[in-house]
């Protein structure tokens, strides 16, 4: 019954890939029969397999199986198709180089799954239901297409990304939380404060960047580097704009939604962990590599395409929302994070990558 559900999956992926094959959205290629002595489906998903059986995507399968209606299920391989459709030509012919990236950040792998097992089982306040009823609603209550946008316009600056790098390399992110202090209160209740003030600003209609940093700069110094390089790449963003009105948006659907800001307290939680240790085991890419970019070509493209998707496309949106609110229902939430934490522990994703360009490209991966 476990193989079964793999080859579903697997299945999945050939549909979602077959439309498109090694092209993008209104891009035909030519077809390319498979190479002889090819690996078989199954060899790309032994480790898969092996999760399996050992029942460590057991909630998985069962929020697939009966936690989403017919309906969803259906809308879900749907949109996977469309997602992938929209993908640009010769996005799947860059899958190899892609999984290899994939299966050399083991350390990037492991923070993630010990972040969701956290979440799930390990934190002081697992398993976060509050919170996580908190995300659902925010899912099904602002507006996300803007929030999207505004995503991938922060994945795309480069600028950004650099002094954000800069930043991080010479931080201890736990301490730094742990040392705000604002009108004689420090750590927990002085974050939630600031952020407080800073999602208030946002929603000012004469908000500018320059409120932000004066208000960072009562727990930071703002004149020090690499702060000039932030506030002027925060400038360049956040002008005028879409950006500055999707961050608007949000900041008015946060103070509304999560009126105590749960969500911020359990971001702070997170970061002053000892034992999580989020910053301490990730090796972070050189501000001067790549660009500065968080995310070589071949993981950006297709991020990029999928989010600028989902943006424009209501049902698609729509069908992704419904399995995420699924996924975080109280009942269901825990395992299906602890079964994530064990599909990244076990460093499965390179194999699907993998896989993906097999069945997309009809070639042997590399």
């Amino acid at each position: 019954m476990r193989r079964m559900f793999a080859r579903r999956l697997a299945l999945v992926l050939a549909l979602s890939l077959a439309a498109p094959s090694c092209g993008g959205d209104g891009h035909e290629a030519t077809y390319v029969a498979p190479a002889k002595g090819c690996p078989r489906v199954d060899d790309h998903l032994d480790r898969v397999y092996a999760l399996l059986q050992d029942g460590r995507l057991d909630h998985v399968r069962q929020l697939l199986e009966v936690s989403l209606t017919d309906d969803e299920r259906a809308d879900l391989v749907v949109t996977a198709i469309r997602v992938v459709s929209a993908f640009e030509p010769g996005t799947f012919v860059a899958l190899g180089a892609m999984a290899d990236q994939v299966a050399e950040a083991d350390d990037l792998q492991a923070t993630l799954g010990r972040l969701l097992r956290w979440i799930a089982v390990d934190g002081a306040r697992a398993p976060h239901a509050g919170e996580l009823g908190r995300v659902r609603i925010l899912m099904n209550t602002c507006e996300l297409p803007p929030v999207l946008r505004l995503v991938d316009a922060l994945l795309a600056d480069e600028a950004l990304q650099r002094a954000l790098l800069e930043l991080l390399a010479g931080l201890d992110l736990g301490d730094a939380l742990e040392g705000v202090t604002i009108d004689g209160e420090s750590g927990r209740p002085a974050v939630l404060a600031l952020a407080r003030n800073v999602l208030v600003a946002f929603t000012s209609p004469d908000f500018d960047v320059a409120v932000l940093m004066d208000l960072l700069g009562l727990v930071v110094d703002v004149e020090a580097e690499p702060w000039p390089a932030v506030t002027a790449a925060l400038e360049d963003l956040l002008g005028p704009g879409a950006s500055r009105d999707a961050l608007v948006g949000l900041a008015h659907c946060l103070l509304t939604v999560d009126a105590d800001l749960s969500l911020v307290g359990l971001i702070f939680d997170a970061a002053t962990d000892p034992e999580l240790d989020l910053l301490g085991s990730l090796s972070l890419p050189e501000s001067d590599v790549d660009g500065g970019s968080l995310l070589p070509p071949t993981l950006a493209a297709p991020l990029h395409a999928a989010l600028r998707f989902l943006a424009d496309d209501p049902p698609a949106l729509t069908s992704l929302i419904a399995v995420l609110t699924a996924a975080l229902r109280d009942d269901v939430a825990p395992g299906v994070l602890a079964d994530l934490a064990d599909v990244l522990d076990a460093g499965v994703l390179g194999d699907v990558v993998r896989l993906l360009g097999a069945l997309a490209t009809r070639e042997c991966p590399p």
